[in-house]
């Protein structure tokens, strides 16, 4: 699912490019870990010659320690910085063209499905994040809610979810206010990757779209009601 991310992110980085004539884009990656996401995508966007700053924030040190390391080690231009999602002195003042992320997205109610193996090899910060929750959506909710005083029109955010979340993960963006997206399954088939496309004109005329369709749909409905019933 990793890999479906970033090859999700270099197609729609390459769009919003050429959209906006090869502009300087502005990248985030939050909850970097050991930094392989950013940095994929910043080793594929540099063969594509387009204009970019990547950032990535993490709130563990240690795991910033091994993702500059990562960087300086296979020379991707990357600025980190330690931050709990959004909370960042260093992110204050600017806006992104694209967020990525892979939060936790373990709960209480999936210990039942972790092996042994999973637990050894992973944090516990990486699968419960900072504070439990029961359903594994409490940093999903975080990010969801920080992110309009930090993208503009036209930006996109692009994220991993658990297997099974689906359907509580449309619930979640259609309750924060979020109604387009898509959903990409992994190569196994599985559901594991929404892309958000956040404030633009788009959304607009999808949703004036979707209000009229509704309209039409009622106003046959009434007018078949009153033919049926020689109102």
């Amino acid at each position: 699912e990793s890999e479906l991310l970033v090859e999700i992110s270099v197609d729609e980085i390459k769009s919003i490019s050429d959209r906006n004539n090869n502009k300087t884009l502005e990248i985030l990656e939050l909850g970097t870990g050991s930094g392989a996401l950013i940095i994929s995508i910043v080793l594929e966007i540099e063969k594509l010659n387009i204009k970019f700053n990547a950032h990535a924030t993490d709130i563990c040190s240690k795991a910033l320690s091994v993702a500059r390391n990562n960087a300086n080690w296979l020379n991707a231009k990357v600025a980190f910085s330690q931050g709990n999602w959004f909370n960042n002195p260093r992110l204050t003042k600017k806006k992104f063209d694209l967020i990525i992320a892979n939060p936790p997205y373990v709960g209480s109610e999936h210990r039942a499905f972790l092996s042994k193996s999973d637990i050894s090899y992973e944090p516990k910060l990486a699968f419960y994040g900072t504070k439990i929750s029961r359903n594994g959506l409490r940093d999903y909710e975080e990010i969801l809610s920080g992110l309009k005083c930090k993208t503009k029109k036209g930006s996109l955010l692009i994220f991993e979810h658990g297997a099974m979340q689906r359907r509580q993960i449309i619930n979640l963006l259609i309750e924060k206010g979020f109604d387009n997206f898509y959903t990409y399954n992994d190569l196994a088939g599985l559901d594991r990757v929404v892309k958000v496309l956040l404030w633009s004109i788009e959304n607009f005329f999808i949703n004036l779209t979707t209000l009229l369709e509704i309209q039409m749909d009622a106003k046959e409905f009434i007018e078949d009601t009153i033919q049926k019933n020689n109102i």
